[in-house]
């Protein structure tokens, strides 16, 4: 990595191997730019709040800076601030390849978009590896989801201490790779990701604690109201049908893209021998295929209502799949559950609230994928009625909090980008 001791040319090389220009269009990297030098002229600290596509994006506009203007004037300009910025960058660039690791270079979740730019910042120096790597993360970005992602966040869980402890999960931690358990044991790197994590999206962590534990509570209650079946769409490497007792008695399908499922069967087996006879696995995109086929595949009597789980899914689909698998599910028997998560609209728009905090506005920022549908809270209630179901309860960052951080003593940040929704029926 490039230090401030090289020649200036050198620094001009560095800073032009990333185009802050297009990854802050418009007047974006201008803005950016100018807010840090002037926070950054009162405390050097500044720089340490800023994810490695801001920092580099602050050095490229400083360099085109220098380019345009007086240049001796501009160098010592930024004579202070090269010297903080380029080490910054330097770790940011090692934690983050720790990183890739950490998630075995195919985590599809909020990080995945800032993954994407450090691997770009890095090897444009080596095009091949660039485009290498650039693809594998695409890839698998596209076979996966936040499978990935959801399974290392949640598999942090067990390191908390028991009384604060949102669930346990003995199951996640063997889904992940072993280089990634390896590191997610190690209490001294665990917390340099976590503050990585939290750094580049704020909230998300806490936004998927929680709505694991309210899901959970979900889930276990309509299965002690009797109901048979379970369904979990995009189940990625959901674990409820291994961890949860009551699921034992209950005929489980799962439907997800093949490669996620050839991959959470393999870990079924190493861990288990065999896979669970109460679980079958259906292969689907609900992108492009019908639910109803699907639920066909799977064997779910028709006659009988069942829950339906929804996780982490609805977001990467275009509204008019959303609507096909609402209108399957409202199909169901009486008394069919659904719980399902949602992100707000206005994530989906970018137009947000005028009151909505720069943590929320960088969380709604990290999109591994495009998001195509999300809902007003306040028009969800219409919205279901309008496709055959009833909303009965739709929670967010402030219920979660004070349903289960506030009564055990937990700070943990919780976003309010994404909600979850009851509806039955």
């Amino acid at each position: 990595m490039l230090d401030v001791t090289r020649p200036w040319l050198e620094v001009e090389t560095f800073a032009l191997a990333f185009d802050g220009h297009e990854a802050f269009p418009d007047e974006g990297c201008a803005n950016l730019a100018n807010k840090i030098i002037d926070e950054f002229s009162k405390s050097a600290k500044t720089l340490e709040n800023l994810t490695l596509t801001e920092l580099r994006a602050c050095l490229f506009f400083e360099q085109r800076r220098c380019h345009h203007s007086y240049r001796a004037t501009s160098q010592n300009r930024v004579s202070g601030y090269c010297p903080v910025c380029l080490p910054s960058i330097r770790w940011n660039h090692i934690f983050a390849d720790m990183w890739a690791v950490f998630t075995d270079a195919c985590m599809a979740g909020p990080i995945a978009h800032h993954r994407m730019s450090v691997v770009a910042a890095i090897s444009k120096y080596d095009n091949v590896a660039y485009k290498r790597r650039s693809a594998q993360m695409k890839g698998n970005a596209e076979a996966g989801r936040s499978a990935y992602g959801a399974a290392s966040m949640k598999a942090t869980e067990a390191f908390v201490p028991a009384p604060q402890r949102l669930f346990e999960d003995e199951i996640v931690m063997d889904f992940l790779p072993r280089p990634v358990q390896f590191l997610l044991r190690r209490s001294a790197i665990r917390a340099v990701f976590l503050s990585l994590l939290e750094a580049s999206a704020p909230g998300i962590r806490g936004a998927m604690l929680c709505r694991t534990r309210r899901i959970d509570d979900a889930v276990r209650n309509a299965i002690h109201q009797g109901l048979p079946a379970l369904v979990i769409l995009g189940a990625g490497l959901d674990t409820r049908p291994y961890r949860f007792t009551e699921s034992a008695d209950v005929n489980i399908v799962e439907i997800d893209l093949p490669s996620v499922q050839e991959f959470k069967k393999t870990c079924l087996l190493r861990k288990f021998g065999a896979l669970p006879s109460h679980v079958r696995f259906v292969h689907s995109d609900l992108n492009t295929e019908q639910l109803d086929t699907a639920l066909e595949t799977g064997r779910l009597n028709s006659s009988k209502p069942a829950i339906f789980l929804w996780e982490g899914v609805s977001q990467y689909l275009q509204p008019n799949a959303v609507d096909s698998v609402l209108a399957s599910i409202s199909k169901r028997p009486k008394g069919t559950v659904l719980v399902f998560t949602y992100v707000l609209q206005e994530v989906i728009t970018g137009i947000y609230r005028s009151d909505r905090s720069e943590a929320f506005r960088k969380s709604a920022s990290r999109q591994p994928e495009p998001w195509h549908f999300g809902v007003d809270p306040r028009q969800l209630r219409a919205f279901l009625a309008a496709r055959g179901l009833s909303l009965r309860h739709d929670f967010g960052a402030e219920e979660h909090q004070t349903d289960y951080l506030r009564p055990v003593g937990r700070i943990l940040e919780v976003s309010e980008i994404e909600r979850v929704a009851i509806a039955i029926v």
